[in-house]
């Protein structure tokens, strides 16, 4: 979630509207849950509620890297959890936003890889070299557990991927690769991603 909010950030010097981040590295938004890498999620997100208490926020936003935890909890159970409490919290507007695309072993890897084969630059808009499958994989059911539970579903990976793969870039420059690393957003691709988010989906509405 961290990596999408410099794009919430320009979105609010537009136009004005409240807002505060709640995010620790590791440490998905369940409120039952203990984390063998963050030992201390399960109180930060004791002390995020408190604080969605005392707020009263119209919308949240939850995101995660959802498939690392399909792997090792019951998300379903979690999830739901978490949006009973949010909704008995009086929180008006509950977003899930799906997983982003997965890069092996990273996206700035997949470009270079694509470079040494063709020597394009600047790379293709979209690709499909080093894209994991596995983000797909869970979409659909991620998707039906958020609809389920009556919340907002928004799909990254609609606004981030086509036909031809997923954007490797959203400009010309190298500067506006669209992630650092497996899946965290660049800060032009946060900006993309939240600005189309926000064009299709009445947030805060």
């Amino acid at each position: 979630m961290a990596s999408l909010y410099p794009g919430l950030a320009h979105l609010q010097t537009l136009n004005h509207f409240p807002m505060a981040q709640f995010t620790a590295a590791a440490c998905p938004p369940f409120l039952d849950y203990d984390n063998r890498i963050n030992l201390h999620c399960r109180e930060l997100n004791v002390q995020i509620s408190k604080r969605i208490l005392d707020l009263a926020p119209h919308t949240v936003i939850l995101s995660a890297f959802w498939l690392h935890y399909y792997r090792e909890s019951d998300v379903d159970r979690l999830l739901g959890e978490s949006v009973k409490f949010l909704r008995a919290a009086g929180v008006k507007q509950i977003v899930v936003i799906g997983p982003l695309p997965l890069w092996s072993p990273s996206l700035p890897r997949s470009i270079f890889n694509q470079y040494k084969q063709d020597h394009s630059y600047p790379p293709p808009r979209y690709m499909t070299r080093g894209l994991s499958g596995e983000s797909a994989g869970i979409e659909a059911r991620l998707q039906a557990r958020t609809r389920d539970l009556g919340a907002t579903y928004v799909s990254a990976l609609a606004i981030l991927c086509g036909d031809a793969g997923c954007l490797s870039r959203v400009g010309d420059s190298w500067e506006e690769i669209a992630s650092f690393d497996t899946m965290h957003l660049t800060v032009p691709a946060a900006e993309f991603l939240i600005a189309r988010i926000f064009e299709t989906h009445k947030l805060g509405q």
